[in-house]
């Protein structure tokens, strides 16, 4: 029984120690797989690490060839960048003196109410003086004069106007000259005498015959020249072939 109960013992030694062993087997063998698998990782993220230098070193000298050529393209365009700038500056000068005008024209006008507003407000509009009232003028005096002989009228109902201090003689002698006819005196101021008219001469037709005159249809007995006339009087000359009878 003994020797049964050692062999029993041994067996299962045996078989814990192999169990034992194919344990640690299999835990190397893991550990070894583990650890080839990180060093292909590592040798893997190595050549990707490599990999990544190439290719920066590789794009490093494309990135200066880049570069060398945008300096060379920047170095062209520069003079064409300056004379557009120029031509810009001038193409852009007249629109700006175009909108400054534009905005001068533009710029909204005060109405009068406005500027009348101001100009009250800063210098007072003084009120206007009264205009004088225009005096009337005076009517004009007028009175009317006629000349005939014994054939017929020499000059025919005309209006003159009246000047300060006018006699029968100063109005006929005024107008006769505007008519351009002729009239022959002798004397002066109030002792004046009429001896012809229209080259018709007193005692041309006879001893009584000469020049009389009428005032408002009333032959005067006065001088011509002492005789004042007024406004709207009606003066009438005419030739008589006897003054004693006073024919008209």
């Amino acid at each position: 029984m003994k020797m049964m109960k050692w062999l029993v013992l041994l067996v299962f030694s045996f078989s814990f120690i192999a169990g034992c062993s194919q344990n640690e087997a299999k835990t190397d063998t893991t550990t070894k797989q583990t650890e080839k698998k990180d060093e292909k990782k590592q040798e893997g993220n190595k050549q990707e690490e490599h990999k990544q230098e190439d290719s920066k070193q590789e794009q490093k000298p494309a990135e200066e060839q880049k570069q060398e050529e945008k300096r060379k393209d920047e170095k062209t365009a520069e003079p064409k960048s300056i004379e557009e700038n120029q031509s810009k500056t001038k193409t852009a000068e007249p629109s700006q003196n175009q909108k400054e005008q534009s905005k001068v024209v533009n710029e909204p006008k005060e109405t009068p109410k406005q500027e009348n507003v101001q100009q009250t407000q800063v210098n007072p509009v003084p009120s206007p003086e009264p205009k004088p009232e225009p005096k009337p003028e005076p009517e004009k005096k007028i009175v009317t004069l006629s000349v005939r002989d014994d054939q017929g009228t020499i000059l025919g109902d005309t209006e003159v106007e009246l000047q300060d201090g006018d006699t029968v003689f100063k109005v006929l002698g005024r107008t006769l000259k505007k008519k351009g006819i002729q009239m022959e005196y002798t004397g002066s101021g109030s002792g004046v005498y009429v001896q012809g008219i229209n080259n018709l001469y007193e005692k041309a037709k006879g001893a009584g015959s000469g020049w009389k005159y009428s005032v408002n249809g009333i032959v005067a007995n006065m001088g011509a020249g002492r005789y004042k006339v007024k406004q709207g009087d009606k003066i009438e000359w005419f030739y008589t072939l006897d003054y004693r009878k006073e024919e008209r």
